[in-house]
């Protein structure tokens, strides 16, 4: 049986969370990684020079992880997600950056009052914006919406938020900046459009589209390119 080490020192490393855990074991730039670490019973992590990768999924679980990650020494946290865009121009695998979120979900309010922003770090997403500028990566910067109710996002609320701006809904992002808003660490997110919750889906499934086979390569794809963009530019 493989010896797995318990939270092992992370110490001025940066955490990529990624959404979906079959990432950790199918990205081409993870193949030569260390894989013997985990965070918690059910939760391995991936080491590779200055970086430490896992996945999360939901506000709740995510704020937890980050929690665990901070405790272990990291210097920033970069998630890599996937998001439900509002806007028709938008693309499929087109990124969006979430400067600031507003809060629909449980967990952040355990942390800050409701009232106070949620933000992500500034600094940390120049840096990211102009990696991916520089590498011709369309994305976009502005407002996200996060949720716990995936299944009953309100289609009247989806109009009013587009109104006024916000650009995509997902189930982290505001979680994940609350916590390390708390624990004075940096932290971004780049979340990939993955569907358009406005429109109707032939299959009635949320979020996984009748193409799926193509979708995960097509994402497997993408979000390689972005994490090697993001070890290559030290960041």
């Amino acid at each position: 049986m493989q010896h797995l080490e318990i939270l092992p020192n992370l110490k001025g490393k940066t955490a990529v969370i990624y959404e979906r855990i079959w990432l950790l074991e199918e990205l081409e730039y993870l193949k030569e990684s260390e894989s013997d670490h985990v965070l918690a019973i059910d939760r391995r992590i991936y080491l590779k020079d200055d970086h430490v990768f896992t996945a999360m999924q939901g506000s709740s679980m995510i704020a937890s992880l980050a929690e665990r990650l901070i405790q272990a020494g990291v210097k920033r946290i970069i998630r890599i997600g996937t998001t439900g865009s509002l806007h028709d121009e938008h693309k499929l695998f087109e990124i969006i950056i979430p400067m600031a979120v507003y809060k629909d979900e449980g967990t952040s309010n355990q942390y800050i009052d409701s009232i106070f922003p949620c933000l992500c770090d500034f600094e940390l997403s120049s840096k990211i914006c102009n990696l991916l500028h520089v590498a011709g990566h369309t994305h976009y910067r502005g407002v996200t919406w996060t949720t716990d109710g995936r299944w009953v996002e309100s289609l009247d609320k989806m109009h009013k938020l587009k109104k006024w701006g916000v650009l995509s809904v997902d189930m982290e992002t505001s979680a994940l900046y609350t916590v390390c808003l708390f624990n004075k660490i940096p932290c971004i997110a780049l979340n990939f459009v993955s569907d358009f919750p406005m429109k109707s889906e032939k299959n009635g499934l949320r979020g996984i589209p009748d193409d799926y086979e193509i979708y995960k390569k097509e994402l497997l794809i993408n979000v390689d390119k972005v994490t090697q963009l993001i070890v290559k530019g030290k960041i």
